[in-house]
């Protein structure tokens, strides 16, 4: 399906399709990570089969992760196929214990840095979407981004409007989360250094179509832990 255009598209219509998002290293070719996203106006679901999406706590990686709005809670599918459900308050809760634990044994929790932005005067169209050239640069990182994005793709972000959690996940050191509560969405970014490009990514196969909210269920082949449990089995491995 052909995107809207800006003047098509109400910018209080949210959009509902699905999207892949490529990141890609200029040391590492061929070796891309891609992550398919379905939005809905109540869930959101990120898919990485191959990889990771976000760490949790001890060796747990999840392969998907699905925000449902509308319970203001997250669910992490991990690989040994469990359903980890999780509140609000209980991720903020866990990102902090994983904080201490990272501190007391003298390192850091991994995070993405501050970028300051600064707006371009280039515009282009990206697979039919109207785009503005910004620049992005941190003093945690060489080089400067450079970033095309829109304001055409209204997104039901919910929850990953708040940097706590983008921060820790899978574009925690992309310069994403920043536009998430603006309403505007990077299409295409490069990192460039010394006139090199070092690395990359882009959002494409952007589809717009209505997708059932059963797709956003947790599959039965999955058991359903909590918080506290996953606590408890952090805490007997740990023995």
């Amino acid at each position: 399906m052909k995107p809207l255009s800006a003047s098509e598209m109400s910018f209080s219509e949210e959009f509902q399709g699905e999207m892949t998002l490529t990141r890609f290293f200029s040391d590492a070719p061929g070796q891309n990570i891609k992550v398919s996203v379905y939005v809905h106006p109540d869930f959101l679901m990120f898919q990485n089969p191959d990889g990771a999406v976000m760490s949790l706590m001890g060796n747990h990686r999840a392969h998907t992760v699905i925000v449902r709005n509308q319970r203001n809670d997250i669910v992490f599918l991990t690989s040994d196929n469990k359903a980890l459900v999780m509140r609000k308050q209980e991720v903020q809760q866990m990102i902090q214990m994983m904080e201490n634990i990272a501190q007391a044994h003298g390192q850091s929790l991994k995070s993405g840095p501050s970028y300051q932005f600064t707006q371009k005067e280039e515009e282009k169209h990206i697979n039919g979407w109207h785009a503005r050239k910004w620049g992005a640069t941190s003093r945690e990182t060489s080089g400067e981004w450079h970033l095309w994005v829109t304001r055409d793709l209204n997104m039901p972000w919910g929850m990953l409007s708040e940097d706590w959690l983008t921060r820790y996940s899978f574009i925690s050191e992309l310069p994403i989360s920043q536009w998430l509560n603006e309403n505007k969405i990077p299409l295409q970014g490069e990192l460039m250094s010394d006139g090199k490009m070092v690395e990359g990514f882009s959002i494409e196969s952007i589809s717009e179509e209505a997708i059932h909210p059963s797709r956003f269920t947790i599959p039965e082949t999955y058991q359903q832990v909590t918080f506290q449990q996953l606590l408890f089995g952090q805490m007997r491995n740990n023995r």
